[in-house]
């Protein structure tokens, strides 16, 4: 029977990124599949090996380990792992190599730094047998950035599960969710808050999500109080606690700067949530400005402010913007198909010649 390890990264029992939801959709269903065998590793205890840049030994004993599969999935971890993976990758020989592509991690840095982690990526990358990506975004930039290369787009898939969540009438409730960290961009969201205030609209927003970066959480801190702007954070929430807030909110606000699908665009529209963002990255090939949401120039924050305000003052644009999002969420891929493919496409892989 062929085996496969899927190499995974710790997340302390909470799946607090879109990343870690696809990973563990991918995981399950390929365990349910009898004809061949899955195992699991973690990836923090694959760092373990690999930190020891200088222990021939421990690199050798990771090689072994890896040498009794016939297929190794990763996901495009963070760091110098990237290239400390991609060379052990290179003496695992005769194995098929799938790599599970989110995101590139140097679009987030500048300068020396953006330029060290664009060549780690790239090292990294080009050890894959094939590039696998949920992102239309991304499936397009590994293309032109890995020409020869095998790239496949595998859908995320998600279900339009709060249909007969009955919304409230109109408050100004606006709601984020995501982790807290520069790359989402909340400063630009904190903006068009005081842009509106200034007006008079005085609304609520909700911030649901981890806080990753605790000085960055401070500056948001700080700007709230000094404004004295409606803001909550929830910090991480369960299910029902999530579905509570949605049925309270008029409009899913996501300025996010970077993003290689932008998960929760998908999650809020399946809610029947207008969705306002960015003109950048992965979010033009999810908003369809007008038709399930609004999408602005890239940190406009007047812009956004306005975007926001026309859906919330605006009742009939609502209730359109919100059946547009329902109906392009029934169009995503569904967690049966989802399985479904994948086991076909890596059966499919497992039988076949890469070079």
């Amino acid at each position: 029977m062929k085996k496969i390890l899927f190499l995974y990264n710790r997340n302390d029992g909470h799946i607090i990124t879109g990343g870690q939801k696809y990973e563990n959709d991918l995981y399950k269903g390929l365990q349910e599949n009898t004809t061949f065998k899955t195992e699991r590793i973690c990836i923090n205890d694959i760092k373990g090996f690999v930190s020891k840049l200088f222990s021939p030994l421990r690199n050798l004993r990771l090689i072994n380990r890896l040498d009794i599969y016939d297929l190794i999935i990763f996901n495009s971890v963070e760091g110098y792992y990237l290239f400390l993976l991609g060379c052990i990758l290179r003496f695992v020989k005769g194995k098929k190599i799938l790599i599970i592509h989110h995101h590139f991690i140097y679009m987030s840095f500048n300068g020396i730094k953006r330029g060290i982690y664009y060549l780690l990526e790239k090292i990294f990358l080009k050890s894959a047998n094939i590039i696998i990506t949920p992102s239309p975004y991304i499936e397009s930039l590994c293309k032109t950035k890995f020409q020869g290369k095998e790239v496949r787009l595998w859908p995320i898939p998600f279900s339009a599960n709060l249909d007969n969540i009955e919304k409230s009438p109109k408050k100004g409730e606006l709601l984020y969710v995501g982790t807290v960290e520069a790359r989402k961009g909340l400063m630009y969201l904190l903006e068009s808050l005081r842009y509106l205030r200034k007006k008079g609209l005085s609304y609520n927003l909700t911030i649901v999500g981890k806080v990753i970066e605790d000085n960055y959480k401070k500056l948001l801190d700080n700007v709230i109080a000094k404004y004295n702007l409606n803001v909550t954070f929830t910090g991480f929430i369960d299910l029902k606690e999530k579905n509570l807030i949605v049925s309270n909110s008029d409009v899913f606000v996501f300025p996010s700067q970077l993003e290689g699908y932008g998960m929760v665009l998908c999650e809020a529209m399946c809610e029947g949530l207008p969705v306002v963002c960015f003109n950048n990255t992965a979010m033009p090939y999810v908003v369809i400005n007008n038709q399930n949401g609004i999408i602005v120039s890239n940190k406009d924050s007047v812009a956004f402010a306005e975007a926001i305000e026309h859906i919330v003052e605006n009742r009939n644009l609502r209730s359109l913007l919100s059946a547009g999002a329902r109906k392009y969420s029934k169009d995503l891929i569904n967690l049966e198909d989802f399985r479904e493919l994948t086991n076909r496409e890596i059966r499919e892989i497992l039988y076949s010649s890469y070079n």
